[in-house]
C-alpha cells in the first residue's frame, strides 16, 4: 500500500485508498462472471467523454452568443420605453433650463430640443450620464446582460423591460448557471493540473540547484494565497483601466469576483466589461480549484479512516478464525474499540 502511495501525487491518494479499503468485499464477488463487451455506441460515447470539457466550453460560448442575440431582438421592441425615458429627461432638462439665469442661456423656445440648443443639450447629457439608460439596445448590451446573468453577478445596469424578456431570462438563467457550473467544475481540475505543472517546473529548477528533496505540490493553503493574490492584481488592473481609486478597485474587484455585484460601481464600457469578465472567469476557475482541493483533502482523510477500520476489521476476523490473539495496532478510538471486542471474546 505504501509503495503504491509513493508512486502517485498527493491529490490522487484518495483514489488509491478506494482500491484498498474494504477489500474483503471483493472476495465475495463472483469473479467467474465476465463483463459484456461494450457496443460500438458505448465505445463512441467513451471517446466523446474525453472531450466533454471542450465540448461544454464551446457550447457555453454558443449559448452566450445566442442568448445575447435573443435578448437584443426581444428588448429592441421596447424602444418605445426608451423614447419615453428620453422624453422624461428632456422635460427635466427644460425645467432646469428655465431655472438658469437668462444671461447664461437664451430664453427657451417651444421648438428647442437637445439637438438645436447647446445649453439644453449640456443639461440633457449631464442627466443622461448621472442616470444612464438600462435598456438593451445593441448586441453588445445583450452580451453584457447575458454575462452578468450566467455568472450571477447581476450589476443591474442592464435589465429587461418587456414581459417576454423577463420570462425568457428566468429560463435562460436556470440553464446558463447550470452549464457554467459544469464548465467551471472541469476548469478547476484543469487549473489544478496547470498549477501542479508550474510548481513541478519550479521544483525541478530547485533540485538542479542542489536540493534534491524538494517536492512542491498545490495545497489548499497555496490555492487560497493564489486566489488572494489574483484578486489584488485584478484590482490593480481595474484601478488603472477604469480610473478607480485603489480602495474602490479593491471593493469592486471583491464584489465582482465573489459574484455579489452590488451595482454601485460598474464597468464604464463594453471593452472594460469584456476584460473584467475574462478576469472573473479565471477567478471562478481558481475558486473551483480551491473547492476541488478541499474536496480531495476531506475525501483523502475520510478514506484514510476507512482504511484503518478495514485493517482493524481484517485483523479481528483473522483472530476469530484462527483462535489466536494478535496485538492490534489500529490507532485512536478504533484500537480501543477493537481491544474491548477482543477482551470480551476471550472472557466468553
Amino acid at each position: 500500500m505504501e509503495r503504491k502511495m509513493e508512486k502517485v501525487p498527493p491529490e490522487t491518494h484518495h483514489l488509491v485508498r478506494k482500491q484498498s479499503v474494504f477489500t474483503f468485499v471483493d472476495h465475495a464477488k463472483d469473479k467467474s462472471k465476465e463483463k459484456p463487451k461494450p457496443t460500438n455506441f458505448r465505445k463512441t460515447l467513451k471517446k466523446i467523454r474525453k472531450f466533454n470539457t471542450i465540448i461544454a466550453f464551446v457550447f457555453l460560448i454558443l449559448y452566450i452568443g445566442g442568448g445575447a442575440a435573443l435578448f437584443w431582438q426581444i428588448e429592441s421592441k421596447s424602444d418605445m420605453n426608451f423614447e419615453k425615458y428620453k422624453e422624461e429627461l428632456i422635460d427635466k432638462s427644460k425645467k432646469l433650463y428655465k431655472s438658469l439665469a437668462p444671461s447664461k442661456c437664451a430664453p427657451l423656445q417651444p421648438s428647442d430640443n437637445e439637438e438645436n440648443n447647446k445649453c439644453l443639450k449640456k443639461i440633457y447629457d449631464l442627466l443622461m450620464d448621472s442616470n444612464p439608460s438600462k435598456h438593451i439596445r445593441t448586441y453588445l448590451d445583450g452580451l453584457a446582460y447575458v454575462l452578468t446573468c450566467i455568472t450571477t453577478i447581476g450589476y443591474g445596469q442592464l435589465v429587461c423591460y418587456t414581459i417576454a424578456g423577463k420570462m425568457v431570462t428566468v429560463i435562460y438563467v436556470i440553464i446558463g448557471i447550470a452549464l457554467t457550473i459544469y464548465v467551471l467544475r472541469h476548469n478547476g481540475k484543469i487549473a489544478l493540473k496547470v498549477c501542479n505543472w508550474a510548481l513541478g517546473v519550479v521544483a525541478r529548477c530547485i533540485r538542479i540547484c542542489g536540493n534534491n528533496k524538494v517536492n512542491v505540490r498545490m495545497t489548499v493553503t497555496k490555492s487560497f494565497i493564489l486566489l488572494f493574490v489574483f484578486w489584488i492584481l485584478g484590482a490593480l488592473g481595474i484601478a488603472s483601466y477604469e480610473k478607480f481609486v485603489f480602495w474602490d478597485a479593491i471593493y469592486f474587484s471583491f464584489s465582482t469576483f465573489s459574484t455579489v455585484g452590488f451595482g454601485d460601481l460598474v464597468p464604464t464600457s463594453h471593452v472594460s466589461g469584456a476584460i473584467i469578465f475574462t478576469l472573473h472567469f479565471i477567478d471562478l476557475s481558481l475558486l473551483s480549484m480551491v473547492f476541488v482541493l478541499v474536496h480531495q483533502t476531506m475525501e483523502n482523510h475520510y478514506m484514510k479512516v476507512l482504511e484503518l477500520l478495514d485493517e482493524g476489521y481484517q485483523k479481528y476476523t483473522t483472530e476469530l478464525n484462527t483462535g489466536t490473539t494478535t496485538n492490534l495496532q489500529s490507532p485512536g478510538g478504533s484500537k480501543r474499540n477493537l481491544d474491548m471486542m477482543t477482551t470480551a471474546r476471550e472472557k466468553s
